[in-house]
Protein backbone atom coordinates (compact mmCIF):
# COMPACT_ATOMS: atom_id res chain seq x y z
CA UNK A 1 0.00 0.00 0.00
CA UNK A 2 1.54 2.94 -1.14
CA UNK A 3 1.43 6.31 0.45
CA UNK A 4 -1.29 8.12 -1.03
CA UNK A 5 -1.36 11.71 -2.40
CA UNK A 6 -3.59 13.79 -0.24
CA UNK A 7 -4.38 11.21 2.37
CA UNK A 8 -1.23 9.22 2.89
CA UNK A 9 -1.05 5.85 4.57
CA UNK A 10 1.18 5.24 7.07
CA UNK A 11 1.67 2.89 10.63
CA UNK A 12 -0.66 2.04 12.94
CA UNK A 13 0.48 0.23 16.52
CA UNK A 14 -2.47 -0.83 18.43
CA UNK A 15 -2.67 -2.77 21.17
CA UNK A 16 -3.15 -6.59 20.95
CA UNK A 17 -4.74 -7.86 23.93
CA UNK A 18 -3.48 -10.99 25.48
CA UNK A 19 -4.56 -14.26 24.85
CA UNK A 20 -6.35 -15.94 27.38
CA UNK A 21 -7.72 -19.24 27.93
CA UNK A 22 -11.53 -17.74 28.26
CA UNK A 23 -13.13 -18.96 24.65
CA UNK A 24 -14.70 -16.21 22.60
CA UNK A 25 -18.07 -15.52 23.52
CA UNK A 26 -20.50 -18.18 21.41
CA UNK A 27 -23.03 -16.03 20.17
CA UNK A 28 -20.00 -13.87 18.33
CA UNK A 29 -20.72 -13.99 14.40
CA UNK A 30 -18.15 -15.68 12.39
CA UNK A 31 -16.94 -12.59 10.11
CA UNK A 32 -14.28 -14.53 8.39
CA UNK A 33 -10.14 -12.81 8.38
CA UNK A 34 -9.74 -9.81 5.48
CA UNK A 35 -6.33 -9.28 6.64
CA UNK A 36 -3.07 -11.94 5.64
CA UNK A 37 -1.64 -12.67 8.54
CA UNK A 38 1.06 -15.27 7.14
CA UNK A 39 4.47 -13.70 7.56
CA UNK A 40 6.38 -13.16 4.51
CA UNK A 41 2.95 -12.80 2.37
CA UNK A 42 2.83 -9.97 -0.18
CA UNK A 43 0.55 -7.75 -2.27
CA UNK A 44 1.71 -5.94 -5.45
CA UNK A 45 -0.42 -3.34 -6.73
CA UNK A 46 -0.55 -1.47 -9.65
CA UNK A 47 -0.83 2.23 -9.58
CA UNK A 48 -2.70 5.20 -11.31
CA UNK A 49 -3.10 9.05 -10.30
CA UNK A 50 -6.16 10.42 -11.48
CA UNK A 51 -5.22 14.48 -12.06
CA UNK A 52 -8.74 16.50 -12.23
CA UNK A 53 -8.61 20.30 -14.16
CA UNK A 54 -9.98 22.60 -11.33
CA UNK A 55 -12.30 24.70 -14.44
CA UNK A 56 -13.81 22.10 -16.19
CA UNK A 57 -13.50 18.51 -13.78
CA UNK A 58 -12.02 16.52 -17.31
CA UNK A 59 -9.60 13.79 -15.15
CA UNK A 60 -6.82 12.75 -16.45
CA UNK A 61 -5.59 9.04 -15.39
CA UNK A 62 -1.21 9.06 -15.27
CA UNK A 63 0.29 5.87 -14.31
CA UNK A 64 2.55 5.77 -10.91
CA UNK A 65 5.34 3.22 -9.82
CA UNK A 66 3.79 -0.04 -8.46
CA UNK A 67 4.09 -0.50 -5.25
CA UNK A 68 4.41 -3.73 -2.98
CA UNK A 69 3.55 -4.76 1.17
CA UNK A 70 5.22 -8.00 2.64
CA UNK A 71 3.90 -8.78 6.12
CA UNK A 72 6.87 -8.76 8.78
CA UNK A 73 4.92 -9.69 11.84
CA UNK A 74 1.94 -10.91 12.66
CA UNK A 75 -0.58 -12.01 15.19
CA UNK A 76 -3.86 -13.50 15.91
CA UNK A 77 -5.69 -13.79 19.58
CA UNK A 78 -8.53 -12.55 21.11
CA UNK A 79 -8.95 -9.05 21.99
CA UNK A 80 -12.20 -7.11 24.37
CA UNK A 81 -15.05 -5.54 22.21
CA UNK A 82 -14.68 -2.08 23.09
CA UNK A 83 -18.64 -1.73 23.28
CA UNK A 84 -18.62 -4.76 25.84
CA UNK A 85 -15.98 -4.41 27.49
CA UNK A 86 -16.65 -8.43 28.94
CA UNK A 87 -17.18 -9.94 25.72
CA UNK A 88 -14.30 -11.18 23.54
CA UNK A 89 -13.22 -11.45 19.74
CA UNK A 90 -11.20 -12.71 17.02
CA UNK A 91 -8.35 -10.19 17.04
CA UNK A 92 -5.72 -10.39 13.94
CA UNK A 93 -2.89 -8.02 13.59
CA UNK A 94 -0.35 -8.13 10.72
CA UNK A 95 2.57 -5.44 10.32
CA UNK A 96 3.94 -5.00 7.01
CA UNK A 97 6.62 -3.13 4.91
CA UNK A 98 5.74 -0.72 1.77
CA UNK A 99 7.94 -0.88 -0.95
CA UNK A 100 8.02 1.11 -4.18
CA UNK A 101 11.04 0.60 -6.65
CA UNK A 102 12.60 -1.62 -4.66
CA UNK A 103 13.07 0.86 -1.47
CA UNK A 104 11.30 0.37 1.92
CA UNK A 105 8.76 3.93 1.84
CA UNK A 106 6.41 3.12 4.98
CA UNK A 107 5.29 0.42 7.34
CA UNK A 108 1.47 -0.52 7.70
CA UNK A 109 -0.39 -2.25 10.51
CA UNK A 110 -4.06 -3.46 9.79
CA UNK A 111 -5.91 -5.01 12.65
CA UNK A 112 -9.08 -6.73 12.46
CA UNK A 113 -11.07 -7.23 15.91
CA UNK A 114 -14.41 -9.12 14.78
CA UNK A 115 -15.96 -7.48 11.87
CA UNK A 116 -13.67 -4.52 12.43
CA UNK A 117 -10.95 -3.23 10.55
CA UNK A 118 -8.73 -0.73 11.27
CA UNK A 119 -5.62 1.44 9.83
CA UNK A 120 -3.87 4.25 10.69
CA UNK A 121 -3.12 7.20 8.39
CA UNK A 122 -0.93 10.09 8.48
CA UNK A 123 -3.55 12.63 7.29
CA UNK A 124 -1.84 15.41 4.73
CA UNK A 125 -3.24 18.12 2.91
CA UNK A 126 -1.50 21.08 1.07
CA UNK A 127 -3.07 24.63 0.45
CA UNK A 128 -1.61 26.02 -2.57
CA UNK A 129 1.41 24.28 -2.14
CA UNK A 130 1.41 25.31 1.97
CA UNK A 131 1.47 21.51 3.32
CA UNK A 132 -0.38 20.40 6.23
CA UNK A 133 0.36 17.73 7.89
CA UNK A 134 -2.30 16.95 10.17
CA UNK A 135 -0.79 13.73 12.45
CA UNK A 136 -1.50 9.76 12.33
CA UNK A 137 -5.28 9.49 12.96
CA UNK A 138 -6.74 5.63 13.26
CA UNK A 139 -9.46 4.81 11.29
CA UNK A 140 -12.30 2.23 10.64
CA UNK A 141 -12.05 1.49 6.74
CA UNK A 142 -14.21 -1.54 6.99
CA UNK A 143 -16.87 -2.84 9.60
CA UNK A 144 -18.47 -5.97 8.47
CA UNK A 145 -21.35 -6.10 10.97
CA UNK A 146 -22.76 -2.61 10.25
CA UNK A 147 -24.07 -1.29 7.12
CA UNK A 148 -22.71 2.02 8.16
CA UNK A 149 -20.07 3.35 10.74
CA UNK A 150 -17.98 6.20 12.20
CA UNK A 151 -15.02 5.60 10.75
CA UNK A 152 -13.42 8.75 12.13
CA UNK A 153 -14.30 11.38 14.67
CA UNK A 154 -11.61 13.80 15.81
CA UNK A 155 -10.41 17.35 16.30
CA UNK A 156 -6.75 18.37 14.94
CA UNK A 157 -5.38 20.60 17.25
CA UNK A 158 -3.78 24.25 16.36
CA UNK A 159 -0.35 24.07 14.45
CA UNK A 160 1.88 26.44 12.92
CA UNK A 161 1.48 26.74 9.56
CA UNK A 162 5.25 26.16 7.77
CA UNK A 163 6.50 29.20 6.75
CA UNK A 164 3.74 31.70 7.90
CA UNK A 165 4.23 31.72 11.66
CA UNK A 166 0.99 33.80 12.20
CA UNK A 167 -1.07 31.82 11.05
CA UNK A 168 -2.40 28.60 13.07
CA UNK A 169 -4.34 25.59 11.42
CA UNK A 170 -6.51 23.77 13.40
CA UNK A 171 -9.32 21.04 12.00
CA UNK A 172 -12.80 18.55 12.87
CA UNK A 173 -12.96 15.29 11.33
CA UNK A 174 -16.07 13.55 10.35
CA UNK A 175 -15.72 10.37 8.40
CA UNK A 176 -18.16 7.85 7.79
CA UNK A 177 -17.90 4.40 6.41
CA UNK A 178 -21.29 2.40 4.61
CA UNK A 179 -21.07 -0.71 3.14
CA UNK A 180 -21.43 -1.09 -0.85
CA UNK A 181 -22.66 -4.86 -0.56
CA UNK A 182 -20.54 -7.57 -2.31
CA UNK A 183 -18.99 -7.47 -6.20
CA UNK A 184 -17.27 -10.30 -7.73
CA UNK A 185 -13.97 -8.72 -9.20
CA UNK A 186 -11.47 -10.43 -11.53
CA UNK A 187 -7.98 -9.96 -10.87
CA UNK A 188 -4.57 -11.82 -11.32
CA UNK A 189 -6.95 -14.06 -13.54
CA UNK A 190 -8.44 -14.85 -9.91
CA UNK A 191 -12.27 -14.32 -9.33
CA UNK A 192 -12.43 -12.94 -6.02
CA UNK A 193 -16.11 -12.12 -3.92
CA UNK A 194 -14.98 -8.45 -2.52
CA UNK A 195 -16.62 -6.58 0.48
CA UNK A 196 -17.37 -2.87 -1.27
CA UNK A 197 -17.14 0.29 0.96
CA UNK A 198 -17.28 3.70 1.11
CA UNK A 199 -15.22 6.07 2.87
CA UNK A 200 -16.54 9.70 3.60
CA UNK A 201 -13.64 11.99 4.31
CA UNK A 202 -15.44 15.05 5.49
CA UNK A 203 -13.05 17.29 7.23
CA UNK A 204 -12.91 21.27 8.18
CA UNK A 205 -9.83 23.18 8.50
CA UNK A 206 -9.65 26.50 10.40
CA UNK A 207 -6.96 28.88 9.44
CA UNK A 208 -6.55 31.23 12.13
CA UNK A 209 -4.54 34.56 12.53
CA UNK A 210 -5.39 36.17 15.44
CA UNK A 211 -9.23 36.42 16.56
CA UNK A 212 -9.97 35.33 12.60
CA UNK A 213 -10.69 32.37 12.12
CA UNK A 214 -11.38 31.32 7.98
CA UNK A 215 -13.01 27.79 7.50
CA UNK A 216 -12.24 25.53 4.98
CA UNK A 217 -14.67 22.16 4.52
CA UNK A 218 -13.31 19.04 2.75
CA UNK A 219 -15.13 16.36 0.76
CA UNK A 220 -13.49 13.42 -0.52
CA UNK A 221 -14.61 9.94 -1.08
CA UNK A 222 -12.86 6.29 -1.51
CA UNK A 223 -13.89 2.79 -2.33
CA UNK A 224 -12.20 -0.23 -0.55
CA UNK A 225 -12.96 -3.39 -2.37
CA UNK A 226 -11.51 -6.23 0.37
CA UNK A 227 -11.02 -10.33 0.15
CA UNK A 228 -10.71 -12.76 2.48
CA UNK A 229 -7.43 -14.26 3.59
CA UNK A 230 -5.98 -11.16 1.30
CA UNK A 231 -7.42 -8.13 2.69
CA UNK A 232 -7.45 -4.59 0.58
CA UNK A 233 -7.64 -5.25 -3.29
CA UNK A 234 -8.40 -2.77 -4.88
CA UNK A 235 -8.78 1.16 -3.74
CA UNK A 236 -10.16 4.15 -5.49
CA UNK A 237 -9.96 7.76 -3.96
CA UNK A 238 -11.87 9.92 -6.83
CA UNK A 239 -10.51 13.13 -8.03
CA UNK A 240 -12.19 16.27 -6.47
CA UNK A 241 -12.29 20.08 -6.61
CA UNK A 242 -12.39 21.93 -3.11
CA UNK A 243 -14.22 25.40 -2.86
CA UNK A 244 -11.87 27.71 -1.17
CA UNK A 245 -14.23 29.43 -0.21
CA UNK A 246 -12.99 32.91 1.45
CA UNK A 247 -9.82 31.75 1.92
CA UNK A 248 -9.71 31.55 -2.01
CA UNK A 249 -10.29 35.51 -1.77
CA UNK A 250 -6.54 35.26 -0.19
CA UNK A 251 -4.94 33.11 -2.14
CA UNK A 252 -5.68 34.25 -5.33
CA UNK A 253 -8.15 31.29 -6.38
CA UNK A 254 -11.12 29.70 -5.84
CA UNK A 255 -10.92 26.44 -6.39
CA UNK A 256 -8.02 24.27 -5.64
CA UNK A 257 -7.90 20.74 -7.77
CA UNK A 258 -7.35 17.17 -5.55
CA UNK A 259 -5.76 14.73 -7.34
CA UNK A 260 -7.23 10.79 -7.50
CA UNK A 261 -5.68 7.52 -7.60
CA UNK A 262 -6.54 3.82 -8.12
CA UNK A 263 -4.55 0.83 -6.80
CA UNK A 264 -5.13 -2.41 -7.66
CA UNK A 265 -3.69 -5.73 -7.06
CA UNK A 266 -2.15 -7.42 -9.57
CA UNK A 267 -0.34 -10.44 -7.74
CA UNK A 268 -0.23 -11.55 -4.36
CA UNK A 269 0.97 -14.70 -2.59
CA UNK A 270 -0.95 -17.56 -1.54
CA UNK A 271 -1.85 -18.00 1.97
Amino acid sequence: MRSLTTLGLAALTLALVSCSDEPTSPDTPSFGTYVHTVNGAYVINSNVNVAIDAATKQTTEQPAPDDSTVVFSSQTGEGIDETNPSKKLPLSKTESYVYVNGQPTDTVTVTQLGGKITQSFRLRYSIQQIPLDLGRKDMVICDLGNSTWTALKDTVLPFDLPGMAQYKASGTLNFTGKSLGEETVTLNNQTLKTKKVQIDMNATLYLAAGPTSIPLPIKLERVYWFAEKIGVVKMEQKAAVIDLGILGGFLGTPVQAVPGMVQTAKRWSAR
